[in-house]
């Protein structure tokens, strides 16, 4: 129980991202839970954590994601769309398997971003829904080898219309800097800062630094 306590008291994270990424992989790695929310991490934070592990560190992978789960479901999306895998390691050993599939959330977290763009970002747009995965997929980092033309041929529309669509979700999505851009500041940046607010106020991130 003192462990436990130590847990909750003390911020373990320098960012929300780092909490999630021990959280989300912790839950993922010993549960085998789906990912929504199931974060993948860059080296340089896959250590913090401070070691937890078992149940201290299913008591803190718990309540990261339940603070989590108090963001808006559009939120929660894009945090997933930014960090997770597209596709996971499969061993199934199917004569058809090349060794990963589809990971489900991070395609339902997509989805889910495309229903929100669609509607604000591309308002005025003709919607061709492969077109705005793609580029959104783009945008989260997947495919990065991939043309705009490609892009383009695989929706079925022009270059122009591929680069135009691009435009609007990446100030959607990214904001501007520039004044009378129009959306300001970007989804992706009310995102993190949501995600940080709920974890600090709970604790969970702070400065290390200041731990004793």
């Amino acid at each position: 129980m003192a462990n436990h306590a130590t847990i909750i008291s003390e911020p373990l994270f320098r960012s929300a991202h780092a909490a999630l990424v021990f959280a989300l992989n912790f839950t993922m790695q010993q549960y085998d839970r789906p990912l929504m929310n199931k974060v993948a991490s860059n080296d340089s934070e896959r250590g913090e954590g401070k070691g937890l592990s078992g149940q201290d560190g299913a008591a803190q992978a718990g309540m990261i994601r339940r603070r989590l789960s108090t963001l808006p479901p559009l939120q929660q999306a894009i945090m997933v769309a930014r960090t997770a895998p597209a596709t996971l390691v499969c061993s199934c050993g199917a004569p058809c398997c090349q060794g990963r599939q589809a990971n489900l959330e991070w395609t339902a977290a997509i989805r889910l971003v495309a229903d929100s763009a669609e509607k604000e970002a591309l308002a005025s747009c003709s919607i061709n829904r492969g077109l705005t995965l793609g580029l959104l997929a783009r945008l989260f980092g997947q495919g990065r080898g991939q043309q705009m033309s490609d892009i383009a041929e695989q929706a079925g529309v022009s270059s122009n219309t591929a680069t135009n669509h691009l435009s609007r979700l990446k100030l959607w999505l990214h904001g501007s800097k520039t004044r009378g851009a129009g959306f300001g500041v970007g989804q992706e940046a009310l995102a993190i800062f949501a995600a940080e607010q709920a974890l600090i106020d709970a604790g969970i991130v702070g400065a290390l630094d200041d731990i004793a």
